[in-house]
């Protein structure tokens, strides 16, 4: 049941990046691609890391990290 009440509030830190997206802190130095948002679940610190990139499928990931 635990396991329930922590993907709920998952869902809704998830809900929360969804209205807006630069509510995580950008990373910085080779990183600086990832946006980390910080939230707790039962007392504990988690990272929900995620990236904020648009751009076609064609050489996507080769050129994450040239930006």
């Amino acid at each position: 049941m635990q396991h329930l009440q922590d993907k709920a509030l998952l869902d809704q830190e998830v809900k929360k990046l969804s209205e807006n997206p630069t509510l995580g802190e950008r990373k910085k130095g080779d990183l600086d691609f990832f946006r980390v948002h910080k939230f707790k679940i039962r007392r504990q610190e988690v990272l929900l890391v995620y990236i904020l990139k648009f751009g076609s499928h064609e050489n996507f990931y080769r050129d994450i990290n040239k930006n």
